[in-house]
């Protein structure tokens, strides 16, 4: 936990959130331009007129090139940020959270989904359900997940085998090992040591995220 604090507060004292702020809005902006063009050079039959096409292969040229640089940027400060991570704990520490997390995602991903599919069906808490899932059902073998990069809104990460060979790492078959073992019978109840009264917030959470859930379900009827 330390390790995962440490890495997003380095995100933060390095300027990264600034930075995501000032690009993402550019981003999104070429975005909306690009659409802009195709619509109004798209025929009845959905192909793209002449006049427009050479703008438009333009603005995804462009947007490409950007993104390549965004992305490279990226990923040096992400391996910056696992750094501060590191400093803060251990490399090995650093380490054992990128695997864990690699190893947990996909239970978070299936309680989360089932949840926002069938809001009116999902617990009250959907934190310990995550853990009720994951004890029952185990975590993934994070050796299948090494060459994947974890979800972020705006950056892309660099896969976690990279990460973990900037932190001097190897992905040993006992660090793997580790990384999989369900969460204990106590997990909830250490949250404790991170917040004070985490119930309620837990529950709090919960209740935004279904009535997302809620709201997109009207929105899509």
């Amino acid at each position: 936990m330390a390790a995962i604090i440490g890495h997003e507060l380095a995100h933060f004292s390095g300027g990264d959130t600034e930075y995501s702020l000032r690009f993402l809005p550019i981003y999104a902006g070429v975005g909306r331009s690009l659409d802009a063009v195709a619509l109004a050079g798209m025929g009845a039959d959905g192909s793209h007129s002449l006049l427009t096409r050479p703008a438009l292969q333009l603005g995804v040229f462009v947007m490409d090139q950007f993104h390549h640089a965004v992305r490279h940027w990226s990923r040096l400060r992400e391996f910056a940020a696992d750094a501060a991570g590191a400093k803060a704990t251990s490399a090995d520490a650093a380490a054992r959270a990128l695997l864990r997390t690699a190893a947990a995602y996909p239970r978070i991903d299936e309680t989360l989904g089932s949840s926002f599919r069938a809001p009116d069906a999902a617990p009250p808490d959907l934190v310990a359900a995550t853990l009720q899932h994951a004890a029952e059902r185990g975590l993934d073998d994070p050796a299948g997940h090494l060459e994947e990069t974890q979800p972020h809104p705006t950056d892309t990460h660099p896969p976690t085998r990279q990460r973990l060979s900037s932190l001097d790492r190897e992905p040993s078959p006992a660090l793997l090992a580790e990384a999989a073992t369900p969460p204990p019978r106590e997990a909830l109840s250490r949250l404790g040591a991170y917040f004070a009264d985490p119930e309620p917030l837990c529950r709090a959470a919960t209740a935004d995220f279904l009535g997302s859930a809620r709201a997109e379900a009207r929105e899509v009827h």
